[in-house]
């Protein structure tokens, strides 16, 4: 598993560097990524989550074990290269997190039934800072040529800060809560990112630095794993004119 990871981070990089393709394969659509559903990114698009108590705790969990599996067997048949690589690893982690949290016993169990009414207590707050994240990726996709990724690493890191102020605000600085989703986040989204971000982190003068990007023209686009694939494309596209 951890190889795996590896793996993917390496080839992440080199895409970064211009030598990498993404795209889906013939016969694949978005439509089917997006059939799959993303409940399991939690407070992304509701405000509450259940506690292990109540019997939408189990449904939730079934619910998100599907979701997760159809996201990998997804990336498996469609994806190629580094939008492969990543979703996968993405998917490991959230697998990993999920089947955890699910299961009665286990470290992560505990730290969510410690943490869930406090997460709940700030759930608006969450389900914003997942919209800022959504939508600092959307844009990031629009960026000029060879700064897609700087973008990415800061909207990333834009909305850690959210969920990190939002949970100290509501439940105090030392709650569990924060150590609960800032972990899924960065087994997510951070393990792959670190390698590539450079100065462009959490509160960096890089990432004050960008300029404001201009609105996009289009629908922006609102599913993560489709917005990784669309920020690799948009580097690769722009490598190539060159």
């Amino acid at each position: 598993m951890g190889r795996l990871r590896l793996s993917a981070v390496c080839i992440f990089v080199t895409c970064l560097l211009g030598v990498s393709r993404a795209q889906l394969k013939p016969g694949c659509s978005v439509s089917q990524l997006h059939a799959c559903g993303e409940d399991y990114l939690v407070y992304s698009n509701t405000t509450r989550q259940p506690e292990p108590d109540e019997e939408q705790f189990q449904i939730n969990c079934e619910l998100y074990s599907k979701q997760i599996a159809c996201t990998v067997q997804f990336a498996e048949k469609c994806l190629e290269n580094v939008p492969r690589a990543v979703a996968l690893v993405a998917m490991e982690a959230a697998g990993e997190d999920f089947e955890a949290a699910c299961t009665e016993g286990t470290d992560r169990y505990d730290l969510y039934k410690d943490s869930i009414k406090c997460l709940n207590n700030a759930g608006v707050q969450l389900n914003s800072c997942f919209g800022l994240l959504r939508g600092g990726l959307a844009e990031s996709v629009g960026a000029p040529q060879g700064r897609t990724i700087h973008y990415a690493c800061c909207a990333y890191h834009s909305s850690l800060e959210c969920v990190e102020s939002s949970l100290d605000s509501v439940c105090g600085s030392s709650s569990t809560a924060k150590d609960y989703v800032t972990n899924v986040m960065e087994r997510i989204f951070g393990q792959v990112l670190s390698l590539v971000c450079g100065p462009y982190t959490k509160g960096s003068a890089d990432c004050d630095a960008l300029p404001k990007l201009p609105p996009q023209s289009s629908a922006k686009k609102t599913n993560l794993i489709e917005l990784v694939i669309e920020i690799t494309n948009s580097f690769r596209n722009k490598k190539k004119k060159n």
